[in-house]
């Protein structure tokens, strides 16, 4: 069952609708209800209630991502591609490949966690067990960790479709997307050949058919890699030549920081009917409520007022500055008044 939450209520079943019109646009909705409440099932009625619809998302009783096609009906990669990014809740039209590197330290660290664990137990069965079961001691898990404001939601998780890709040797296609608060989200894609060594000192070359499934994987995409478990340790080599190595938990670390895998949504189209699909869903928490703009305090009145007079005051002349003003002015309207009259002759 894939982690990324499709809707906060787990009691509604989500299905994604993908239609196409005369002109030949594609109409991609997501609508949910709760299972009781839908008036049509099965891809019959699906026709009778939308007639431009060619295919529809839903989970089948094993909680798997299944796609139902109506008959003669052909999906593109990059519509099934976004169908399916839209059914786990990631608007295709948000994807950038910026998200990788502004994913705190402590997210890689718990991501490396989930796998060291399974890693140390698979190590215990490399003599007893066949690769399909090491796979599952690996790979058949489930969580959820909350680490630095980040929710990370791993699991197993299984595509059915009406029709399969052809075999290309991949046995775990790992899937990873990571979604911040305002709904940007990344993708990118990582697939897997496993092989069990138990002597652990075998060649790469010459472990069972690698050579040509990894051949097939590279034909791809080139982050495609052998994942080699042996009794000491599961890694995973950057080539057949073993000469740079990583720790399988410490590879998937650095997956999430940026330095493995693909980004392509092509990609990601092509591992939806792998055999085996590990999803690792990283999410921010839901963006902080926006801080109103900071307002000065408004002045109250009584003090406003005490301003005003305060500048009042300043202007205002002093009551010995006004009498004296006041002195001046009526000598000068007294000389005036003298020098407007003539003087009398003796």
């Amino acid at each position: 069952m894939m982690m990324q939450p499709e809707h906060e209520d787990p009691s509604k079943e989500v299905r994604t609708i993908i239609q196409k019109d005369n002109s030949g646009k594609i109409l991609i909705t997501t609508v949910s209800s709760k299972p009781e409440d839908w008036t049509w099932n099965g891809i019959k009625e699906f026709g009778k209630n939308f007639k431009e619809g060619i295919a529809y998302l839903i989970r089948n009783a094993k909680g798997h991502i299944e796609v139902k096609k109506k008959l003669k009906t052909t999906l593109e990669n990059k519509v099934l591609t976004d169908a399916v990014l839209k059914h786990v809740g990631i608007d295709p039209t948000k994807i950038t490949p910026n998200l990788w590197t502004s994913l705190p330290p402590e997210v890689a660290d718990a991501v490396k966690k989930i796998f060291a664990e399974s890693c140390d137990n698979a190590k215990n069965q490399v003599v007893t067990s066949s690769e399909g079961k090491l796979c599952g001691t690996i790979f058949n898990r489930s969580g959820e960790i909350k680490s630095g404001g980040w929710t990370i939601r791993y699991g197993n998780v299984e595509f059915s479709s009406v029709a399969k890709e052809k075999p290309t040797g991949t046995d775990i296609a790992i899937l990873l997307h990571v979604t911040d608060e305002y709904g940007a989200a990344s993708i990118k894609t990582i697939w897997l050949q496993a092989k069990k060594d138990v002597s652990g000192k075998t060649p790469l070359s010459d472990l069972k058919d690698l050579k040509g499934q990894f051949d097939d994987m590279r034909k791809i995409t080139s982050e495609s890699f052998p994942l080699i478990i042996t009794p000491r340790n599961v890694y995973v080599p950057e080539d057949l030549s073993g000469n740079a190595i990583h720790e399988f938990p410490d590879f998937m670390a650095d997956t999430v920081r940026c330095k493995h895998g693909d980004q392509t949504r092509e990609m990601y189209a092509e591992s939806i009917d792998r055999k085996t699909i590990f999803e690792v869903a990283i999410k921010k928490g839901t963006p902080a409520p926006k801080s109103k703009k900071h307002k000065a305090p408004a002045v109250k009145k009584t003090a406003a007022k005490k301003v005003a007079s305060k500048a009042a005051a300043a202007k205002k002349p002093s009551t010995n500055e006004a009498a004296a003003k006041k002195t001046a002015a009526k000598k000068t309207a007294a000389t005036k008044t003298a020098e407007g009259k003539s003087v009398p002759k003796k």
